[in-house]
């Protein structure tokens, strides 16, 4: 039917496929102009690949957006007990912009990590020359602090660490220090 409307009407639907050969198309879904739309009024969308080759691809050249329309709702991802890699922006070629968060309503970012020898938070920026690595701008603090770190246990390290003991030439400051022409009444650096 191409010109009228298909209308199913059910306690329960199912479809069962089963392809011809490993990545055909088993079940498809073509519009070519408007929109599939799958909606419930209380019940749950699932949707799972599996076995030894099922995957869930989705592929488009507009938009996605994966949100919630209720307050205090959740998106998750990749929460079941599993170990998995999860990768964001990993493609090797073209730029990548991650963003993370919004100014208004003020959002903020948890990380908790029960690892014990492996690192939490790797950066590798081998390629940046004249940029910064982190830059943090926080034209609004008072008598908060940028980065906080808070240990009471008996470390043999270094809680902060700066290692340049390679034979190459460098002709910059390990720690630089500025200050304006305001009339500052702290310390650049409070050793207690």
């Amino acid at each position: 039917n191409t010109t009228g409307i298909i209308t199913m009407d059910a306690a329960e639907v199912e479809f069962n496929a089963t392809a011809t050969a490993a990545g055909n198309d088993a079940l498809d879904f073509n519009a070519v102009l408007g929109k599939i739309d799958f909606t419930t009024t209380s019940g749950a969308i699932g949707m799972t690949a599996g076995g030894d080759t099922g995957s869930f691809t989705v592929l488009t050249n507009q938009d996605i957006t994966l949100n919630t329309t209720g307050a205090s709702k959740n998106v998750n991802i990749g929460n079941s007990n599993v170990a998995r890699a999860i990768n964001i922006g990993t493609a090797s070629s073209g730029v990548q912009d991650i963003e993370i968060g919004h100014i208004t309503p003020a959002s903020k970012i948890n990380i908790s990590s029960g690892s014990i020898t492996d690192d939490v938070i790797d950066i590798t920026t081998d390629s940046v020359t004249t940029a910064n690595i982190i830059d943090f701008t926080v034209d609004a603090l008072t008598s908060g602090t940028v980065i906080n770190i808070d240990s009471d246990n008996a470390w043999t390290n270094a809680i902060l660490k700066i290692d340049n003991s390679g034979n190459t030439i460098w002709t910059g400051n390990m720690l630089e220090l500025s200050s304006g022409t305001g009339d500052a009444s702290g310390d650049f650096l409070n050793m207690e």
